[in-house]
């Protein structure tokens, strides 16, 4: 007789769920923490095996605040640690509950001989509280067991509570399958850590494994150690492999398929394609979660990137993005959040696509982006309920939650965070030790200095690969200026904290309650007092000084390097080549910030009070730490030394001769990347009658395979061009002279040793650019992408300038506004201006 298969239902219509929080309410429990607990490790519907599973909880959190308190990043832990309240109650309160309804008698039920109750239909669709309910076999092994229980449980909830998920969606969930809060299932690293529990195989091994470590230094260490045993070498990497993608050191990627078809271990894209390896999936969201009006769904960007860990470090070691051309090779696969049909549909995957399209665009308007009227009104709302509430600490519990709330919106809304970052704001008087957080607020109680917001920029990744010298002066911070009146909330909300204490160095932590919490009082805020319609949102509130700053002409990356989503997709390959200057930052931060006042104050029709930021610091010519660039003064530099040396060569022999003309191919190639942006590739260089004497336009080919699908329009600036053909006349005679030339097509080359031919390629370029200037191959791209940018050009030219765009943002496309002979006319007096400033000029070779 079989067995009859499991019907899930959702907590929201579970009996269990219902009967455990009726009796949290009757004990005075936090409902609200038990249902975030419950969400968060994903409890199946039964709550089988929850005592034993908040047992564990509570010994891992115990560990955890021992052990990686002291040394963890800020806020990696919060998180984790709430669930102890909630799981000590459980864990606790088991007998009792049991007694109280039957309907709770599966939290302390375990299997014939000891065996994980979960180990039925509900370990796939529940894996983290499958592995939460083992304990290691060995008694003298438990207390490292739980340290890898623990890094589990710490990368599946935050990855599930800050990004991916919701409990609302959990509460409602009714499906066989896993509910999925992350790209990948964490169901492989589960398995692993119930593998780990064995003594027998494990044990011994698990001795070996640094599980004390932080999870990044983990990983490092982990994939390091020599295993014999393939079974536990296979569970190892399953764990290391998800827990590099949680923290970011690999991309969510699809699993390989089986070779047998079907379901098994076959995941899909949404849709009809089965990803491979070498599979890359971006999960564009197309939802603001606060606003009912746009639940539109995901796109999946997928994409391919072919090369080997070892091709990507030698793009790096050349200065190249290795994601530098994914964007151009893509799949877009959409799903749709309807109700009654939760799948792919080709219709909706084509208006979704046109969406994404528009969306990259970044044009200055936008239904998902707030109006001028919206934001006048949500500054209005801030102002008059700000100045209607009292100073001081003696505030009624209803006023102190506006205020707070008041002041977590202004965080958010002039430092362009959401409200996980906003929350984590720290505030320093001028003689405090600097706080270690990414949001810093400098405020002075006496007013003898003005405020001003520190934030942690980000930077590329890889971007610390090389380390060769710059010039540059970097700082890892921003310090922005405020306009006073656009802190008024958090200044009085301050005082309510009694801040500052006297003589204390300590940052103070503003804003100290859970995350759900604050959510909450957001939400229930901008409905019942901003927009009743519930279009003003804290996600677009986050959102709008980051597109502010964009459609005033700012740089995508510029912008994206202090402000908007982590890893946002349109700036990823442009930070790569971004070391903009403090000063750039900061004048576009506050021409967005001035025009965001005029326009609220045009559209609310009523005057406001000035804001007028004190204390700009528009004149710190630093740089933000990025990959090494040049500086202006080392190019100058090296240019005139390398036109020194080749007035000076005396050609007399072989040997001088092959040192002249690799050092005239040095410059001439340099002068074609200088002007054009050209990757470092097999020949970097162009004949001249390739390039239309007319326009100066010549088709150019640097970022595929040799199928020349992603050539691109270069413009070769008239000083160039002359160059080059000056160029070719030198290396017309050179054909005529050295025997090993005759029969080569090549338009330049270097020379070793009587007369050997050497391509003109990227490890040679290094070879000879070496002792003038010693950078990555690709350097010319970071520093004329930052030259451009400094003297004001747009980046739709610098983008076109780079070969840099996504799917919408095509310069040549049939359907662009951008014409050739427009980008001509806009770079040219750039262009000029800048390679006339670091020396580039037509030389005339002096070889007979």
């Amino acid at each position: 007789m079989s067995r009859k298969a499991h019907v899930f239902v959702s907590p929201n219509r579970s009996p269990a769920h219902l009967a455990l929080r009726l009796a949290a309410r009757q004990a005075q429990q936090d409902e609200e923490a038990l249902r975030d607990l419950l969400w968060l490790i994903n409890a199946p519907d039964t709550l089988i095996g929850l005592a034993r599973i908040c047992e564990n909880i509570c010994a891992i959190t115990a560990g955890l605040k021992t052990q990686w308190m002291p040394i963890a990043p800020e806020g990696l832990l919060d998180t984790v640690l709430r669930l102890e309240a909630p799981a000590q109650w459980v864990a606790s309160s088991a007998s009792e509950l049991t007694s109280l309804s039957a309907d709770l008698a599966a939290i302390v039920l375990t299997r014939a001989s000891g065996l994980n109750p979960l180990l039925t239909s509900a370990a796939s669709r529940h894996p983290l509280a499958t592995a939460l309910w083992h304990i290691a076999e060995s008694p003298a092994r438990r207390q490292r067991y739980r340290f890898l229980q623990a890094h589990l449980l710490v990368a599946c909830v935050n990855e599930t509570a800050q990004k991916l998920s919701s409990r609302a969606i959990y509460e409602e969930y009714e499906g066989k399958e896993l509910l999925r809060a992350m790209p990948n299932s964490p169901y492989p690293a589960s398995l692993a850590v119930r593998d780990w529990s064995r003594e027998s195989d494990f044990g011994i091994w698990l001795e070996q494994l640094p599980v004390l470590d932080l999870t990044e230094e983990f990983v490092k260490a982990a994939n390091l150690i020599r295993i014999e045993n393939q079974d536990v070498v296979k569970r190892l990497r399953d764990l290391t492999t998800f827990l590099e993608k949680t923290t970011g050191q690999r991309k969510w990627i699809l699993r390989k398929s089986s070779s047998h078809g079907g379901k098994g271990g076959n995941p899909l894209v949404t849709g009809y394609i089965e990803a491979g390896p070498g599979i890359f999936v971006d999960t564009l969201p197309l939802t603001d979660p606060q606003d009912t009006d746009m639940l539109w769904g995901d796109l999946n960007q997928v994409s391919d990137l072919q090369q080997s860990q070892q091709e990507q470090n030698a793009l790096l070691d050349l200065d190249l993005d290795p994601e530098e051309d994914q964007d151009e090779d893509t799949l877009f696969l959409g799903s749709w959040l309807d109700k009654e049909d939760d799948t792919a549909n080709p219709t909706v995957t084509t208006g979704q696509i046109r969406h994404v399209r528009l969306e990259n665009q970044l044009l200055p308007w936008a239904y998902e982006g707030l109006g001028i009227e919206e934001i006048g009104n949500l500054l209005l709302v801030l102002s008059e309920r700000g100045q209607a509430i009292p100073d001081g600490a003696d505030l009624t519990g209803e006023q102190r939650d506006a205020l707070e709330t008041m002041a977590l919106l202004e965080t958010m809304l002039w430092t362009g965070s959401d409200l996980d970052r906003a929350r984590g704001l720290q505030v320093i008087t001028p003689r405090s030790r600097m706080a270690d957080a990414p949001l810093v607020l400098e405020f002075d109680p006496n007013n003898a200095q003005p405020p001003a917001w520190i934030i942690r920029a980000r930077v590329a990744r890889r971007q610390q690969r090389q380390s060769h010298p710059d010039d540059l002066v970097r700082t890892d911070f921003l310090r922005l200026p405020i306009r006073w009146g656009s802190i008024l909330c958090i200044r009085k909300w301050l005082k309510t904290l009694d801040w500052p204490p006297a003589n204390s160095p300590e940052p103070l932590r503003t804003f100290t309650r859970r995350p759900l919490t604050y959510r909450d009082l957001v939400t229930d805020f901008l409905r019942q007092v901003v927009d009743p319609s519930q279009r003003v949102t804290a996600h677009k509130i986050g959102q709008t000084l980051f597109f502010a700053l964009v459609h005033r002409g700012a740089d995508i990356a510029l912008t994206n390097s202090f402000l908007g989503p982590d890893d946002y997709r349109l700036a990823r390959v442009r930070l790569f080549y971004s070391a903009p200057k403090v000063a750039r930052v900061i004048d576009h931060y506050e021409r967005a910030c001035d025009a965001l006042w005029a326009q609220a104050k045009y559209a609310m029709q009523r005057p406001m009070a000035p804001q007028r930021a004190q204390g700009s610091t528009a004149t710190d010519f630093r740089h933000l730490r990025g990959r090494p660039m040049p500086g202006f003064h080392q190019v100058k530099t090296a240019i005139q030394t390398i036109k020194k040396r080749l007035r000076a060569l005396d050609l007399v022999d072989q040997s001088s001769v092959i040192d002249y003309s690799n050092l005239y191919t040095l410059y001439t190639v340099w002068q074609f990347e200088f002007a054009t942006g050209c990757r470092a590739i097999r020949t970097p260089y162009l004949a001249p009658n390739r390039v239309d004497v007319i326009t100066g336009f010549a088709s150019w080919a640097d970022k595929d395979d040799g199928s020349d699908h992603k050539r691109r329009l270069i413009w070769v600036p008239p000083d160039i061009l002359a160059h080059m053909h000056l160029h070719r006349q030198f290396w017309d005679r050179m054909h005529r002279s050295v025997p090993t030339l005759r029969g080569d097509s090549a338009p330049c080359r270097f020379f070793a040793d009587s007369w050997q031919i050497q391509e003109v390629r990227p490890q040679t370029l290094l070879i000879h650019k070496k002792p003038f200037l010693d950078f990555g191959a690709n350097m010319h791209r970071h520093f004329m992408r930052e030259a451009l940018l400094d003297r004001g050009a747009e980046q739709e030219i610098v983008d076109a300038f780079m070969g840099h765009w996504s799917f919408g943002e095509e310069p040549w496309h049939p359907l662009s506004s951008l014409s050739p002979q427009d980008y001509a006319d806009a770079i040219a007096p750039l262009m000029t201006s800048i390679l006339n400033e670091i020396g580039f000029e037509p030389i005339a070779s002096r070889y007979p």
